[in-house]
């Protein structure tokens, strides 16, 4: 297998569906509204623990174990700005919303590795060497790298 091509194609990483939400809006005749927050896993549907901010007055609510959390605001014409920041590897969301009506948010949060996706690149390398326990490569600069099958510990 020596002196064949292996070539990495980058231009399929973008996730199928990003992060999102959903809002219902309930007229209210109340001094104060509702605005709570259902956050769930892209992955799963599952409810997602997650601190929520509350940019205006500082705020932070917390999300129960199925998602749920909710802030009790002074109504107002004014538009504010939430931030969702879930605890285990989720994307970070923020929802900017107006004060004047209930609100009833459902957040559907996807993965994130904390990296940068790489898009539309092609790494190729010369197979040096290949056999059961090791993978030699060889750029197009003519560094080497050396893959070696792992071994369970003891």
């Amino acid at each position: 297998m020596e002196n064949k091509l292996l070539s990495l194609n980058f231009d399929l990483t973008k996730s199928k569906i990003k992060s999102y939400d959903t809002v219902d809006y309930k007229e209210t005749v109340n001094d104060s509204v509702l605005i709570s927050f259902n956050v769930f896993s892209l992955l799963d549907k599952k409810g997602l623990l997650s601190p929520i901010l509350n940019i205006d007055n500082r705020e932070v609510r917390h999300t129960k174990k199925d998602g749920y959390g909710s802030f009790n605001v002074k109504k107002s014409n004014k538009e504010t700005e939430f931030k969702i920041t879930p605890i285990g590897g989720f994307d970070f969301y923020t929802i900017k919303t107006k004060l004047n009506s209930n609100a009833q948010f459902n957040v559907f949060l996807d993965i994130t590795n904390g990296g940068i996706p790489i898009f539309n690149e092609i790494y190729e390398y010369k197979i040096r060497r290949l056999d059961k326990n090791v993978l030699i490569l060889e750029n197009e600069k003519g560094e080497k790298q050396k893959w070696k099958k792992k071994t369970p510990k003891s």
